[in-house]
């Protein structure tokens, strides 16, 4: 069974438990629709480059996601990186919401981990 390897969560997702994030760190995280935590199934998985806890307050607001998981990286580069083996480990497109898969930030030439869609 795949892991996420995140170290915060799962938590409701739900304005009162983000906003007791700290703002302005990167990271990836994973989102569920599953009305219990435990065991967690990831639905979505993303990543913020910049402040994860307003991306996730993204997420509280259109209300399709009721868990969520999320980790800190150092780096945009390593926070692109976990949102792609997250993506690819819990089965893509063919098993999650996301629609695509994940974008590398403008202006990179990052490659993915796991997969030569950037190659």
């Amino acid at each position: 069974m795949p892991a996420t390897n995140m170290t915060v969560g799962p938590f409701p997702l739900m304005r009162e438990h983000v906003t007791l994030l700290t703002a302005g760190l990167i990271g990836a995280y994973a989102l569920s629709r599953s009305p219990a935590p435990d065991p967690f199934v990831v639905h979505y998985a993303g990543r913020s480059d910049n402040d994860i806890k307003r991306r996730l307050l993204d997420h509280v607001s259109d209300g399709r996601y009721l868990f969520a998981k999320c980790g800190y990286t150092t780096s945009a580069k390593a926070a692109f990186e976990w949102e792609c083996r997250v993506f690819h480990d819990f089965g893509g497109t063919a098993a999650l919401d996301n629609h695509i898969h994940p974008d590398r930030p403008w202006g990179t030439n990052w490659s993915c981990p796991r997969c030569t869609i950037f190659d």
